[in-house]
């Protein structure tokens, strides 16, 4: 073992005669899984941004893994990341850390998902807690509705091209739990929001022909 020293073993022997530890200043501390000696214990742990979220069911975030001490990394093996996310709604995550919640039918309370990234190579964990609201277009007209399908696609296709159509997103996933409550609160509220998104989904439609 590295931090034994210089070892010498006789078959005749009842064990192996070793030096010690060999590390000293300026760098005292053994590491025996990278034999080698280092000036500070080794961390090789990441961390996840964001740490915490609150979504919309549908939305998508990106999540990204860093180390916790880069000035250490060095010394630690090439990360071998591994992403999964723990979900009862059916939030999934890829393998570039690209999260999209589940679907939360629960009007009154949100769902919470716990995202991991395993770095498999160093044996370290890192987790982040995404809280998940109800969306409003899937309250209005039903998660399988062509009306949703039809405004995520739009989404998806036109409003991320430009920064005024990431603006839009990011307002209505802001103000989306809120109208939520609102509209379970008061159904003729509900109808005027409808009545508004049916006209937007009668211009796209329009658009696309």
């Amino acid at each position: 073992m590295f931090c034994n020293g210089d070892e010498s073993c006789e078959e005749t022997s009842d064990g192996c005669i070793h030096s010690g530890d060999p590390c000293s200043d300026p760098t005292p501390v053994c590491d025996e899984d990278f034999d080698k000696c280092i000036d500070v214990p080794l961390t090789c742990d990441s961390i996840i941004t964001p740490s915490s979220a609150e979504v919309v069911s549908g939305e998508i975030l990106s999540f990204t893994v860093a180390p916790v001490d880069e000035g250490n990394w060095e010394n630690c093996l090439e990360p071998d990341y591994k992403w999964s996310v723990q979900s009862n709604i059916g939030s999934v995550i890829d393998d570039a850390g690209k999260y999209t919640a589940g679907i939360n039918f629960d009007f009154s309370n949100k769902a919470t998902d716990v995202v991991r990234v395993a770095d498999k190579a160093n044996g370290v964990e890192a987790e982040a807690t995404v809280l998940v609201s109800l969306c409003a277009l899937v309250q209005i007209y039903g998660e399988s509705s062509k009306e949703v399908e039809l405004l995520r696609k739009f989404r998806d296709k036109v409003l991320t091209q430009t920064p005024e159509g990431h603006e839009i997103i990011r307002l209505y996933y802001q103000w989306s739990p809120a109208i939520v409550q609102a509209m379970e609160a008061d159904e003729e509220f509900k109808e005027v929001v409808r009545e508004m998104i049916d006209g937007v989904v009668e211009v796209i439609e329009g658009k696309a022909e």
